[in-house]
């Protein structure tokens, strides 16, 4: 949560698979982090803000399961909130 930014994210590491909780550690703190703060901007801007957050975050654990083949076919939920 930052609600002081106006964001909550919710991520749970895909049950059973590698490394799940890698994964839905780096969504939320991802996510977050491109989201920036929200504040003052129209329904589509956060909408396509959130868009480019998920897909970031995608990338890095995509990444990283590239470079870290323990952490191969990990992944997770991802559910974000904009107040």
């Amino acid at each position: 949560m930052a609600p002081e930014r106006g964001i909550f994210v919710v991520a749970d590491g895909m049950g059973g698979h590698a490394a799940g909780e890698v994964a839905s550690e780096m969504a939320v703190k991802s996510v977050a982090r491109e989201l920036g703060s929200l504040r003052g901007m129209s329904e589509e801007e956060i909408g396509e803000r959130m868009r480019l957050a998920i897909r970031a975050a995608n990338g890095a654990i995509f990444g990283r399961t590239l470079t870290e083949h323990d952490k191969r076919g990990m992944g997770t939920t991802v559910t974000a909130l904009a107040l």
